[in-house]
């Protein structure tokens, strides 16, 4: 489950990927049976090359169940940063009403400096920023983001952590 605040309430989301299936979007409409889902972050592409086998069905199915939905790139560290963003703008058209971009980094490269890993990230936004007219949104958690991504060159996007 993913939330995000307005103001002094929340709204609680979900995130979904192959993992989860294909989602029912008529039946989930409730987290917990009472709290009521007002989004859906779905996993569109991984890497350079991989697509969610499940996005076109949940991406779909969540705009007719009147979810707001958002697709989210899982970033491959050792893999090529303009070809992972290629890989999303192939597989992700966004609609008014849509949430921007959505990257998730989880991990540090094996093969690649911390720094060189910042650049490629960096890349993808930009890149990602230049299509879509709008800043995307960066997904991790909060060690990742206070270890990696507390630098001046990401305040400029909107982080979940």
């Amino acid at each position: 489950m993913v939330c995000r605040r307005y103001g002094s309430g929340k709204e609680f989301g979900i995130q979904t990927s192959y993992y989860q299936g294909l989602i029912d979007w008529n039946k989930l409409k409730h987290f917990n049976n009472n709290v009521p889902i007002s989004f859906a972050v779905v996993r569109a592409t991984m890497g350079s090359q991989k697509k969610d086998n499940y996005f076109t069905h949940n991406w779909r199915s969540a705009k007719k169940s009147k979810i707001i939905r958002g697709a989210y790139h899982y970033y491959r560290p050792n893999e090529n940063s303009t070809k992972q963003a290629q890989n999303y703008i192939k597989r992700v058209k966004l609609n008014k009403g849509d949430l921007p971009p959505i990257l998730d980094i989880e991990k540090v490269s094996s093969k690649q400096s911390i720094n060189s890993l910042r650049i490629g990230l960096l890349n993808w936004l930009r890149i990602i920023e230049q299509h879509y007219g709008i800043k995307p949104i960066i997904y991790s958690g909060d060690k990742f983001c206070k270890s990696y991504l507390s630098t001046s060159e990401f305040v400029k996007f909107p982080i979940i952590c």
